[in-house]
């Protein structure tokens, strides 16, 4: 017995199907877009403050002259 399994039949893609799969994926590309500038935007935010942070502590670090002295 040599039974071969048969192979799978691709099955056609219909233009309704493809149409939704178009449709699917640009979507998909244009929230990945979105979230990806509103990450970037969240990223150069936190950056300007730790480096207006830095700069504020630098200032705090710097010796004041006293009246008293």
């Amino acid at each position: 017995m040599s039974d071969k399994p048969v192979p799978k039949q691709p099955h056609k893609k219909d233009a309704q199907y493809m149409r939704r799969a178009y449709i699917y994926t640009a979507i998909l590309l244009i929230l990945g877009a979105i979230g990806g500038i509103l990450l970037a935007d969240r990223i150069v935010v936190a950056e300007e403050n730790r480096e207006i942070n830095v700069v504020e502590q630098q200032e705090d670090d710097d010796p004041v002259p006293s009246i008293h002295d």
